[in-house]
């Protein structure tokens, strides 16, 4: 019997970039690119899409038109990664036309319901590996919020956790500042 393996091929960003260009993935696909392989997103329900909701309002209400804010859309970790965070606060004011890469990134937010050992084991490494100042974790299940700063070889040196009836600020931006129990909402989880 001859045993036959399976080669695995590895994409390059730009034929991920492709793929959407030739109409493969549509703009409504969650899909993400790291390491050469593309990664579905489960989809996200009502309590996912309230918590992103309420905080965008509440971070476009403190940094006003200081920032760019990026609501679930791409940003390139060089030609490693192409992500699709929750909500990313660019060093910028200026809104381009480009996926903005990990240089604009100033703090970046997941929201996580079922994947939080995605977002906590393969994005936060990545996020800590390109330099982006902050990432936080809206941990749904959990009840918290959590904060990561001082990124260094790959691994974000300091973790902040707030649950409800506390507050917590950035480090970046200290007037930045989420009550937790506002940003997670109701804790009735059926609303989907």
């Amino acid at each position: 019997m001859v045993l036959i393996e399976a080669e695995r091929r590895l994409f390059t960003i730009e034929e991920f970039d492709r793929l959407f260009e030739v109409g493969f993935f549509t703009e409504d696909d969650r899909v993400e690119f790291i390491d050469g392989e593309v990664v579905w997103m489960s989809s996200i329900g009502g309590r996912h899409v309230g918590t992103i909701m309420r905080l965008d309002r509440v971070t476009q209400q403190v940094v006003g038109d200081r920032f760019a804010i990026s609501v679930q859309n791409p940003i390139r970790i060089r030609d490693r990664a192409s992500f699709l965070p929750d909500l990313v606060i660019l060093r910028t004011d200026e809104i381009a036309n480009v996926v903005p890469s990990t240089d604009l990134v100033l703090i970046v937010f997941e929201v996580s319901e079922s994947s939080l050992s995605y977002d906590r084991n393969t994005k936060l490494p990545a996020y800590a590996a390109a330099g982006i100042a902050e990432a936080w974790i809206c941990d749904l299940d959990g009840d918290r919020i959590e904060r990561h700063t001082e990124p260094r070889d790959g691994i974000y040196q300091q973790l902040a956790v707030a649950g409800r009836g506390e507050q917590i600020a950035s480090t970046v931006l200290p007037d930045l500042i989420y009550d937790v129990a506002t940003i997670l909402g109701p804790t009735d989880t059926n609303e989907r």
